[in-house]
């Protein structure tokens, strides 16, 4: 195990799995741009939208 400013690291076991794991989690990010292929090429476009994974997001997972 690592502790770095107050935040563990450790690998998870199979028992840590459990429905709540995620309950706590706010997962939101800005996001500007995206990769797309068009035309047969990668490239980066503007795209702003907002990704924040809702309850039923996280439970999915």
């Amino acid at each position: 195990m690592k502790i770095a400013d107050e935040i563990q690291y450790r690998w998870l076991a199979l028992s840590d799995l459990e429905p709540g794991l995620l309950r706590g989690f706010t997962r939101t990010q800005q996001v500007n741009e995206v990769w797309r292929t068009l035309d047969g090429e990668r490239k980066l476009v503007l795209q702003p939208f907002i990704d924040d994974w809702e309850r039923r997001s996280r439970k999915r997972l």
